[in-house]
Protein backbone atom coordinates (compact mmCIF):
# COMPACT_ATOMS: atom_id res chain seq x y z
CA UNK A 1 0.00 0.00 0.00
CA UNK A 2 1.79 3.58 -0.78
CA UNK A 3 1.55 6.00 1.97
CA UNK A 4 0.25 9.72 1.25
CA UNK A 5 2.18 12.33 2.46
CA UNK A 6 0.20 14.67 4.99
CA UNK A 7 -2.97 16.50 3.59
CA UNK A 8 -4.41 19.95 4.61
CA UNK A 9 -7.91 19.87 6.08
CA UNK A 10 -9.50 18.01 8.70
CA UNK A 11 -10.83 14.62 9.70
CA UNK A 12 -13.20 13.39 12.00
CA UNK A 13 -13.74 10.29 14.01
CA UNK A 14 -16.03 10.24 17.04
CA UNK A 15 -15.99 13.22 19.70
CA UNK A 16 -11.89 13.41 18.11
CA UNK A 17 -10.73 15.68 15.02
CA UNK A 18 -7.39 15.78 13.13
CA UNK A 19 -6.78 19.35 12.01
CA UNK A 20 -3.49 17.89 9.60
CA UNK A 21 -2.29 21.82 8.91
CA UNK A 22 -1.65 22.27 12.16
CA UNK A 23 -1.21 18.99 13.47
CA UNK A 24 -3.81 19.00 16.44
CA UNK A 25 -5.53 16.48 17.98
CA UNK A 26 -8.54 17.85 19.58
CA UNK A 27 -11.48 16.69 21.67
CA UNK A 28 -14.78 18.34 21.47
CA UNK A 29 -12.90 21.16 20.06
CA UNK A 30 -10.11 21.45 22.69
CA UNK A 31 -6.92 20.56 21.91
CA UNK A 32 -5.19 17.13 23.72
CA UNK A 33 -1.39 16.58 24.57
CA UNK A 34 -0.51 14.35 21.89
CA UNK A 35 3.70 13.52 21.26
CA UNK A 36 4.81 13.58 17.48
CA UNK A 37 5.40 10.08 16.42
CA UNK A 38 1.60 8.99 17.97
CA UNK A 39 0.09 12.00 16.07
CA UNK A 40 1.80 10.90 12.85
CA UNK A 41 0.85 7.26 13.44
CA UNK A 42 -3.01 8.55 13.79
CA UNK A 43 -2.64 10.69 10.39
CA UNK A 44 -1.66 7.67 8.55
CA UNK A 45 -4.35 5.59 9.69
CA UNK A 46 -7.10 8.42 9.51
CA UNK A 47 -5.68 8.81 5.73
CA UNK A 48 -6.69 4.71 5.01
CA UNK A 49 -9.75 4.20 7.35
CA UNK A 50 -10.94 0.62 7.17
CA UNK A 51 -7.36 -0.74 5.74
CA UNK A 52 -4.63 -2.24 7.30
CA UNK A 53 -1.81 -0.29 7.39
CA UNK A 54 1.49 -2.21 7.75
CA UNK A 55 4.70 -2.02 10.15
CA UNK A 56 6.50 -1.54 6.85
CA UNK A 57 4.67 1.08 6.12
CA UNK A 58 4.74 2.66 9.25
CA UNK A 59 8.38 2.11 9.71
CA UNK A 60 8.90 4.62 6.31
CA UNK A 61 6.54 7.22 7.24
CA UNK A 62 7.40 7.69 11.35
CA UNK A 63 11.26 6.90 11.44
CA UNK A 64 12.33 7.45 7.26
CA UNK A 65 16.22 6.72 6.35
CA UNK A 66 16.24 3.74 9.12
CA UNK A 67 16.85 6.95 11.62
CA UNK A 68 15.88 4.94 14.23
CA UNK A 69 17.37 1.47 15.13
CA UNK A 70 14.65 -0.10 17.51
CA UNK A 71 11.39 -0.01 15.47
CA UNK A 72 9.46 -2.58 17.25
CA UNK A 73 9.42 -0.64 20.36
CA UNK A 74 9.20 2.46 19.17
CA UNK A 75 6.12 1.89 17.16
CA UNK A 76 4.63 0.08 20.13
CA UNK A 77 5.13 3.28 22.09
CA UNK A 78 3.60 5.09 19.59
CA UNK A 79 0.65 3.16 19.53
CA UNK A 80 0.48 2.65 23.23
CA UNK A 81 0.64 6.64 23.85
CA UNK A 82 -2.06 6.94 21.14
CA UNK A 83 -4.45 4.84 22.31
CA UNK A 84 -4.46 6.38 26.22
CA UNK A 85 -5.06 9.60 24.07
CA UNK A 86 -8.20 8.81 22.52
CA UNK A 87 -9.66 6.18 25.42
CA UNK A 88 -9.16 2.91 23.80
CA UNK A 89 -8.38 -0.44 24.18
CA UNK A 90 -6.38 -2.80 22.28
CA UNK A 91 -8.83 -6.19 23.84
CA UNK A 92 -11.71 -4.35 22.64
CA UNK A 93 -10.57 -1.37 20.17
CA UNK A 94 -12.61 1.10 19.21
CA UNK A 95 -10.53 3.12 16.86
CA UNK A 96 -8.01 1.12 16.37
CA UNK A 97 -7.39 -2.66 15.93
CA UNK A 98 -4.26 -4.76 16.47
CA UNK A 99 -3.23 -6.86 12.49
CA UNK A 100 -1.06 -9.46 14.14
CA UNK A 101 2.44 -9.53 12.81
CA UNK A 102 1.20 -7.02 9.92
CA UNK A 103 0.18 -3.83 11.28
CA UNK A 104 -2.96 -2.18 12.75
CA UNK A 105 -6.32 -0.85 11.16
CA UNK A 106 -8.69 2.17 11.92
CA UNK A 107 -11.71 0.89 12.42
CA UNK A 108 -14.22 3.51 13.36
CA UNK A 109 -15.77 5.52 10.38
CA UNK A 110 -13.69 8.70 9.46
CA UNK A 111 -15.22 11.93 7.72
CA UNK A 112 -13.57 15.04 6.49
CA UNK A 113 -11.92 17.03 3.54
CA UNK A 114 -9.94 14.93 1.04
CA UNK A 115 -10.31 11.80 2.51
CA UNK A 116 -12.73 9.78 -0.54
CA UNK A 117 -14.19 7.79 1.85
CA UNK A 118 -17.33 5.84 0.47
CA UNK A 119 -21.09 5.59 1.97
CA UNK A 120 -20.49 3.56 5.47
CA UNK A 121 -23.70 2.33 5.07
CA UNK A 122 -23.06 0.86 1.52
CA UNK A 123 -23.78 -3.11 1.50
CA UNK A 124 -26.25 -5.23 3.68
CA UNK A 125 -28.98 -7.62 2.47
CA UNK A 126 -32.43 -7.50 2.68
CA UNK A 127 -34.61 -7.74 6.21
CA UNK A 128 -37.91 -8.99 5.97
CA UNK A 129 -39.42 -7.88 9.19
CA UNK A 130 -40.63 -5.13 11.00
CA UNK A 131 -41.39 -5.50 14.44
CA UNK A 132 -40.99 -2.25 15.85
CA UNK A 133 -38.56 -3.56 18.53
CA UNK A 134 -35.10 -4.31 18.00
CA UNK A 135 -33.58 -7.83 18.60
CA UNK A 136 -32.20 -8.77 22.16
CA UNK A 137 -29.41 -7.57 22.86
CA UNK A 138 -26.74 -8.99 25.61
CA UNK A 139 -29.98 -10.73 26.53
CA UNK A 140 -32.18 -8.00 27.18
CA UNK A 141 -35.03 -6.59 24.91
CA UNK A 142 -34.05 -3.27 23.80
CA UNK A 143 -37.65 -1.21 23.14
CA UNK A 144 -37.47 2.09 20.80
CA UNK A 145 -35.20 0.70 18.00
CA UNK A 146 -37.27 0.43 14.85
CA UNK A 147 -36.31 -0.99 11.30
CA UNK A 148 -37.83 0.76 8.84
CA UNK A 149 -39.45 -0.06 5.27
CA UNK A 150 -37.73 2.49 2.83
CA UNK A 151 -39.40 3.11 -0.56
CA UNK A 152 -37.88 1.44 -3.88
CA UNK A 153 -34.89 3.22 -5.16
CA UNK A 154 -34.70 5.16 -2.37
CA UNK A 155 -32.29 2.39 -0.21
CA UNK A 156 -31.19 -0.82 -1.37
CA UNK A 157 -31.25 -2.41 2.22
CA UNK A 158 -32.09 -2.58 5.57
CA UNK A 159 -30.17 -1.93 8.74
CA UNK A 160 -30.58 -2.83 12.27
CA UNK A 161 -29.53 0.22 14.70
CA UNK A 162 -29.28 0.16 18.21
CA UNK A 163 -27.68 1.68 21.03
CA UNK A 164 -25.35 -0.12 23.41
CA UNK A 165 -25.49 1.29 26.98
CA UNK A 166 -22.48 0.90 29.25
CA UNK A 167 -22.03 2.41 32.55
CA UNK A 168 -19.14 3.55 33.52
CA UNK A 169 -17.03 3.72 37.08
CA UNK A 170 -13.56 5.12 36.54
CA UNK A 171 -10.68 6.09 38.63
CA UNK A 172 -10.32 9.90 38.13
CA UNK A 173 -6.85 12.15 39.65
CA UNK A 174 -6.81 15.34 39.76
CA UNK A 175 -3.60 16.85 39.99
CA UNK A 176 -2.89 20.48 41.37
CA UNK A 177 0.33 22.47 42.93
CA UNK A 178 -1.50 23.73 45.85
CA UNK A 179 -4.87 24.66 46.99
CA UNK A 180 -5.79 27.91 46.37
CA UNK A 181 -6.07 30.21 49.17
CA UNK A 182 -9.89 31.75 47.51
CA UNK A 183 -12.56 29.36 47.79
CA UNK A 184 -12.78 28.30 44.64
CA UNK A 185 -9.47 26.50 42.96
CA UNK A 186 -7.58 27.60 40.45
CA UNK A 187 -8.64 25.26 37.23
CA UNK A 188 -5.91 26.55 35.05
CA UNK A 189 -3.49 24.87 37.11
CA UNK A 190 -5.55 21.51 37.42
CA UNK A 191 -4.71 18.50 35.50
CA UNK A 192 -7.21 15.48 35.20
CA UNK A 193 -5.77 12.18 34.45
CA UNK A 194 -7.78 9.21 33.89
CA UNK A 195 -6.41 6.00 35.80
CA UNK A 196 -9.15 3.25 34.72
CA UNK A 197 -12.06 2.62 32.24
CA UNK A 198 -13.53 -0.81 32.97
CA UNK A 199 -16.33 0.50 34.62
CA UNK A 200 -15.62 -1.49 37.74
CA UNK A 201 -14.44 0.60 40.40
CA UNK A 202 -16.20 0.20 43.78
CA UNK A 203 -14.11 2.36 46.12
CA UNK A 204 -11.10 3.67 46.13
CA UNK A 205 -7.96 5.57 48.42
CA UNK A 206 -5.17 7.51 47.13
CA UNK A 207 -1.52 6.66 49.38
CA UNK A 208 -0.07 9.84 51.43
CA UNK A 209 2.35 10.24 48.92
CA UNK A 210 0.18 10.50 45.68
CA UNK A 211 2.04 7.28 44.29
CA UNK A 212 0.06 4.52 45.10
CA UNK A 213 -4.16 3.85 44.29
CA UNK A 214 -6.00 0.96 46.09
CA UNK A 215 -9.51 0.19 44.99
CA UNK A 216 -12.22 -2.68 45.34
CA UNK A 217 -13.14 -4.32 41.66
CA UNK A 218 -16.81 -5.27 40.92
CA UNK A 219 -16.52 -9.20 39.50
CA UNK A 220 -19.84 -9.52 38.64
CA UNK A 221 -21.15 -10.74 42.31
CA UNK A 222 -17.81 -10.61 44.20
CA UNK A 223 -15.60 -7.82 44.75
CA UNK A 224 -11.74 -7.83 45.04
CA UNK A 225 -8.96 -5.60 45.97
CA UNK A 226 -6.40 -4.04 44.03
CA UNK A 227 -3.44 -1.45 44.60
CA UNK A 228 -2.37 0.40 41.52
CA UNK A 229 1.32 2.24 40.71
CA UNK A 230 0.12 5.81 39.40
CA UNK A 231 2.94 6.45 37.77
CA UNK A 232 3.96 2.64 36.10
CA UNK A 233 0.51 1.41 35.61
CA UNK A 234 1.03 -2.14 37.42
CA UNK A 235 -1.27 -3.73 39.57
CA UNK A 236 -1.07 -6.25 42.47
CA UNK A 237 -4.45 -7.90 43.90
CA UNK A 238 -4.59 -7.79 47.50
CA UNK A 239 -7.56 -9.95 48.39
CA UNK A 240 -8.70 -12.10 45.71
CA UNK A 241 -12.69 -11.86 44.99
CA UNK A 242 -15.23 -13.22 47.34
CA UNK A 243 -18.81 -12.27 47.82
CA UNK A 244 -18.41 -9.43 50.44
CA UNK A 245 -18.54 -5.49 50.01
CA UNK A 246 -15.95 -3.03 50.26
CA UNK A 247 -17.63 0.12 51.96
CA UNK A 248 -15.10 2.40 52.69
CA UNK A 249 -11.24 2.03 52.71
CA UNK A 250 -7.82 4.75 53.18
CA UNK A 251 -4.25 4.61 53.66
CA UNK A 252 -2.66 4.96 57.13
CA UNK A 253 -0.42 8.19 57.63
CA UNK A 254 2.82 6.57 56.81
CA UNK A 255 1.52 4.42 53.48
CA UNK A 256 2.25 1.04 55.24
CA UNK A 257 -1.43 -0.19 55.94
CA UNK A 258 -4.77 -0.15 54.03
CA UNK A 259 -7.46 -0.09 56.10
CA UNK A 260 -10.70 -0.82 54.91
CA UNK A 261 -14.78 -1.63 55.75
CA UNK A 262 -15.70 -5.10 54.31
CA UNK A 263 -19.52 -6.83 54.83
CA UNK A 264 -19.78 -10.05 56.19
CA UNK A 265 -20.32 -12.96 53.93
CA UNK A 266 -23.71 -14.14 55.21
CA UNK A 267 -25.08 -10.68 55.82
CA UNK A 268 -23.94 -8.25 53.66
CA UNK A 269 -25.65 -5.34 55.43
CA UNK A 270 -23.20 -6.10 58.72
CA UNK A 271 -18.99 -4.71 58.14
CA UNK A 272 -15.90 -4.88 60.05
CA UNK A 273 -13.14 -2.41 60.07
CA UNK A 274 -10.19 -4.14 58.86
CA UNK A 275 -6.74 -3.58 57.92
CA UNK A 276 -4.20 -5.09 55.49
CA UNK A 277 -0.67 -4.33 54.43
CA UNK A 278 -0.29 -2.05 51.43
CA UNK A 279 2.36 -4.25 49.40
CA UNK A 280 -0.10 -7.27 50.76
CA UNK A 281 -0.10 -10.25 53.56
CA UNK A 282 -2.95 -11.00 56.22
CA UNK A 283 -6.01 -9.31 56.81
CA UNK A 284 -6.40 -7.91 60.23
CA UNK A 285 -9.88 -7.64 61.74
CA UNK A 286 -9.75 -4.46 64.06
CA UNK A 287 -13.67 -3.21 65.32
CA UNK A 288 -16.85 -5.13 64.65
CA UNK A 289 -19.94 -3.46 63.17
CA UNK A 290 -17.85 -0.25 61.28
CA UNK A 291 -19.40 1.65 58.67
CA UNK A 292 -17.26 4.26 56.10
CA UNK A 293 -13.76 4.85 55.76
CA UNK A 294 -11.76 6.19 58.88
CA UNK A 295 -9.68 9.15 58.61
CA UNK A 296 -6.61 9.69 61.11
CA UNK A 297 -5.37 12.07 63.76
CA UNK A 298 -3.09 14.45 62.90
CA UNK A 299 -0.39 12.71 65.58
CA UNK A 300 -1.56 9.08 64.08
CA UNK A 301 -2.37 7.63 66.79
CA UNK A 302 -6.22 7.48 66.45
CA UNK A 303 -8.78 7.31 64.01
CA UNK A 304 -12.54 8.53 63.44
CA UNK A 305 -15.31 6.20 61.94
CA UNK A 306 -19.11 5.85 62.31
CA UNK A 307 -21.45 3.21 62.90
CA UNK A 308 -25.14 3.26 62.16
CA UNK A 309 -28.30 2.03 63.25
CA UNK A 310 -30.90 2.39 60.66
CA UNK A 311 -34.09 1.50 62.74
CA UNK A 312 -33.05 4.21 65.11
CA UNK A 313 -32.26 6.79 62.56
CA UNK A 314 -28.89 7.73 64.62
CA UNK A 315 -25.42 6.94 63.56
CA UNK A 316 -22.31 6.85 65.95
CA UNK A 317 -19.09 9.32 65.60
CA UNK A 318 -16.79 6.60 67.08
CA UNK A 319 -12.81 7.49 68.02
CA UNK A 320 -10.30 4.27 68.82
CA UNK A 321 -6.87 4.00 68.61
CA UNK A 322 -5.21 3.16 65.36
CA UNK A 323 -5.11 -1.31 66.07
CA UNK A 324 -8.68 -1.01 66.74
CA UNK A 325 -8.50 -0.55 70.67
CA UNK A 326 -9.82 2.03 73.02
CA UNK A 327 -13.20 2.20 70.61
CA UNK A 328 -15.28 4.92 72.49
CA UNK A 329 -18.43 7.06 71.49
CA UNK A 330 -17.86 10.80 70.13
CA UNK A 331 -20.84 12.20 69.44
CA UNK A 332 -24.48 10.88 68.08
CA UNK A 333 -26.16 12.74 64.83
CA UNK A 334 -29.99 11.64 65.07
CA UNK A 335 -32.75 11.90 62.70
CA UNK A 336 -30.88 11.28 59.38
CA UNK A 337 -31.33 7.71 57.39
CA UNK A 338 -28.05 5.85 57.08
CA UNK A 339 -25.30 7.51 54.33
CA UNK A 340 -21.91 5.92 54.54
CA UNK A 341 -19.58 8.73 53.00
CA UNK A 342 -17.16 9.07 55.80
CA UNK A 343 -16.05 11.33 58.51
CA UNK A 344 -12.63 13.21 58.31
CA UNK A 345 -10.72 14.50 61.07
CA UNK A 346 -9.21 17.98 60.83
CA UNK A 347 -5.66 18.91 60.34
CA UNK A 348 -6.18 21.55 63.39
CA UNK A 349 -6.78 18.08 66.01
CA UNK A 350 -9.79 20.59 67.08
CA UNK A 351 -13.15 19.14 65.24
CA UNK A 352 -14.24 16.68 63.06
CA UNK A 353 -16.79 16.55 59.42
CA UNK A 354 -19.39 14.26 58.89
CA UNK A 355 -22.65 14.69 56.27
CA UNK A 356 -25.95 13.23 57.34
CA UNK A 357 -28.76 12.40 55.27
CA UNK A 358 -31.24 13.76 57.72
CA UNK A 359 -35.03 12.93 57.57
CA UNK A 360 -38.21 14.61 59.02
CA UNK A 361 -40.34 17.56 57.63
CA UNK A 362 -37.18 19.03 55.67
CA UNK A 363 -35.15 16.29 54.15
CA UNK A 364 -31.90 17.52 53.24
CA UNK A 365 -28.07 16.59 53.70
CA UNK A 366 -25.84 18.53 55.66
CA UNK A 367 -22.88 18.57 56.40
CA UNK A 368 -21.60 19.04 60.09
CA UNK A 369 -18.58 20.06 62.60
CA UNK A 370 -18.38 18.04 65.64
CA UNK A 371 -16.00 19.25 68.75
CA UNK A 372 -13.35 16.82 70.05
CA UNK A 373 -13.34 18.35 72.88
CA UNK A 374 -17.16 18.99 73.68
CA UNK A 375 -18.68 16.76 71.21
CA UNK A 376 -21.13 19.77 70.02
CA UNK A 377 -22.25 19.53 67.18
CA UNK A 378 -22.81 22.46 64.28
CA UNK A 379 -24.60 22.15 61.13
CA UNK A 380 -22.63 24.27 58.66
CA UNK A 381 -24.37 23.57 55.20
CA UNK A 382 -26.91 21.42 53.98
CA UNK A 383 -28.05 20.81 50.59
CA UNK A 384 -31.17 19.21 48.78
CA UNK A 385 -28.98 17.44 46.76
CA UNK A 386 -25.79 14.64 48.12
CA UNK A 387 -23.03 15.49 49.83
CA UNK A 388 -20.52 13.73 49.45
CA UNK A 389 -17.53 12.83 52.23
CA UNK A 390 -15.76 16.09 53.23
CA UNK A 391 -12.04 16.45 52.64
CA UNK A 392 -9.82 19.22 54.93
CA UNK A 393 -8.40 21.89 52.80
CA UNK A 394 -6.41 24.92 53.51
CA UNK A 395 -4.86 24.02 56.70
CA UNK A 396 -8.78 23.57 57.94
CA UNK A 397 -10.27 26.29 56.58
CA UNK A 398 -12.11 24.91 54.28
CA UNK A 399 -13.54 21.38 52.92
CA UNK A 400 -13.79 20.41 49.46
CA UNK A 401 -16.74 18.19 48.59
CA UNK A 402 -19.06 16.39 46.06
CA UNK A 403 -22.17 17.61 45.94
CA UNK A 404 -25.14 16.33 43.76
CA UNK A 405 -27.40 18.55 41.49
CA UNK A 406 -31.09 18.07 41.54
CA UNK A 407 -31.64 18.85 38.18
CA UNK A 408 -28.81 17.82 36.31
CA UNK A 409 -27.90 14.71 38.28
CA UNK A 410 -24.37 15.03 38.15
CA UNK A 411 -21.95 15.27 41.53
CA UNK A 412 -19.42 18.16 41.17
CA UNK A 413 -16.82 19.61 43.55
CA UNK A 414 -17.35 22.44 45.45
CA UNK A 415 -15.67 23.69 48.49
CA UNK A 416 -17.31 24.84 51.94
CA UNK A 417 -15.62 27.27 54.32
CA UNK A 418 -15.21 26.02 57.92
CA UNK A 419 -15.83 29.86 59.24
CA UNK A 420 -18.81 30.73 57.32
CA UNK A 421 -20.18 28.08 55.56
CA UNK A 422 -20.34 29.86 52.42
CA UNK A 423 -20.18 26.97 49.69
CA UNK A 424 -18.30 27.72 46.19
CA UNK A 425 -18.34 25.38 42.99
CA UNK A 426 -14.89 24.40 41.80
CA UNK A 427 -15.68 22.49 38.92
CA UNK A 428 -18.75 22.75 36.16
CA UNK A 429 -18.54 19.85 33.89
CA UNK A 430 -20.64 17.08 32.10
CA UNK A 431 -18.82 14.58 34.78
CA UNK A 432 -20.92 12.94 37.14
CA UNK A 433 -18.29 12.54 40.29
CA UNK A 434 -19.45 10.02 43.10
CA UNK A 435 -19.08 11.04 46.98
CA UNK A 436 -16.35 9.12 47.63
CA UNK A 437 -13.06 11.32 47.25
CA UNK A 438 -9.88 11.09 48.85
CA UNK A 439 -6.44 13.60 48.66
CA UNK A 440 -3.06 13.63 49.77
CA UNK A 441 -2.42 15.53 52.81
CA UNK A 442 -0.12 17.86 50.80
CA UNK A 443 -3.35 18.54 48.59
CA UNK A 444 -1.50 18.28 45.38
CA UNK A 445 -3.67 15.25 44.24
CA UNK A 446 -7.20 14.10 44.62
CA UNK A 447 -8.62 10.95 43.38
CA UNK A 448 -12.31 10.85 43.03
CA UNK A 449 -14.32 7.99 41.36
CA UNK A 450 -16.33 9.21 38.14
CA UNK A 451 -19.92 7.77 37.16
CA UNK A 452 -21.29 8.16 33.57
CA UNK A 453 -23.60 6.30 30.79
CA UNK A 454 -22.04 6.02 27.57
CA UNK A 455 -23.99 5.21 24.54
CA UNK A 456 -22.99 4.16 21.26
CA UNK A 457 -24.72 4.11 18.12
CA UNK A 458 -24.13 0.88 16.12
CA UNK A 459 -25.21 -0.29 12.59
CA UNK A 460 -24.94 -3.85 11.13
CA UNK A 461 -26.61 -5.82 7.85
CA UNK A 462 -29.60 -7.46 9.39
CA UNK A 463 -28.91 -11.02 9.14
CA UNK A 464 -25.12 -10.84 10.17
CA UNK A 465 -24.73 -8.72 13.22
CA UNK A 466 -21.07 -10.17 13.73
CA UNK A 467 -19.63 -6.93 12.15
CA UNK A 468 -21.85 -3.98 13.18
CA UNK A 469 -19.72 -1.03 12.61
CA UNK A 470 -19.78 2.21 14.94
CA UNK A 471 -20.65 5.56 13.64
CA UNK A 472 -20.60 7.05 17.12
CA UNK A 473 -18.20 7.27 20.38
CA UNK A 474 -19.52 8.45 23.28
CA UNK A 475 -20.65 11.40 23.11
CA UNK A 476 -23.66 12.25 22.97
CA UNK A 477 -25.29 9.80 25.29
CA UNK A 478 -28.12 8.00 23.06
CA UNK A 479 -31.02 6.17 24.30
CA UNK A 480 -33.78 5.47 21.10
CA UNK A 481 -32.83 6.04 17.55
CA UNK A 482 -35.18 6.24 14.40
CA UNK A 483 -34.33 6.77 10.59
CA UNK A 484 -36.22 9.04 9.04
CA UNK A 485 -37.17 9.27 5.62
CA UNK A 486 -33.98 11.04 4.20
CA UNK A 487 -31.63 8.50 5.93
CA UNK A 488 -30.45 10.72 8.98
CA UNK A 489 -31.25 8.88 12.26
CA UNK A 490 -33.12 10.99 14.79
CA UNK A 491 -31.82 9.94 18.37
CA UNK A 492 -33.03 10.73 22.26
CA UNK A 493 -30.92 10.67 24.90
CA UNK A 494 -29.38 13.77 26.63
CA UNK A 495 -31.24 15.72 23.84
CA UNK A 496 -32.82 15.76 20.94
CA UNK A 497 -30.08 14.84 17.94
CA UNK A 498 -30.46 14.57 14.84
CA UNK A 499 -27.39 12.37 13.07
CA UNK A 500 -25.59 11.77 9.51
CA UNK A 501 -25.37 8.09 8.56
CA UNK A 502 -21.47 8.72 9.40
CA UNK A 503 -22.32 9.66 13.12
CA UNK A 504 -22.69 13.39 12.67
CA UNK A 505 -24.44 14.82 14.73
Amino acid sequence: MAVAGRQQGRLSFGTFEVDRESGELLKRGSPLRVQEKPLQLLLLLLEHPGEIVLREDLQRRLWPNGTYVDFDRGLNTAVKKLRYALGDSPDKPVFIETIPRRGYRFIAPVSGDGTGLGDPLAGGTTFPTSTGEAESIGGRSEKGFHFTNQPAGRRKYWYLLFAALVLVASLVLVKHNKFSRTPALDLQNMEVTELTRDGKVREMAISPDGLSLAYARDEGLEQSLWVKRINSGTETQLLMADTVNFSGMEFSPDGHFLYFVRSEKSNPVFSYLCRIRSEGGGVEQLIRDADTPVSFSPDATQLVYTRGYPRRKIFEVRVANVDGTGDHLLATVAGNEVFDSGPTWSPRNDSIAVSAHLTGQRRRFALYLISLSKATQTELYSSTGAIGRPLWIEGGRELIVVLKDLNSHRGQLWTVSTSSGEAHRVTNDLTDYDSAVDLTPDGKRLAVIANGAVSNLWIAGATDLSHASQITSGEPTLYQVRELADGRLIAVGTGLWIIDRDGTP
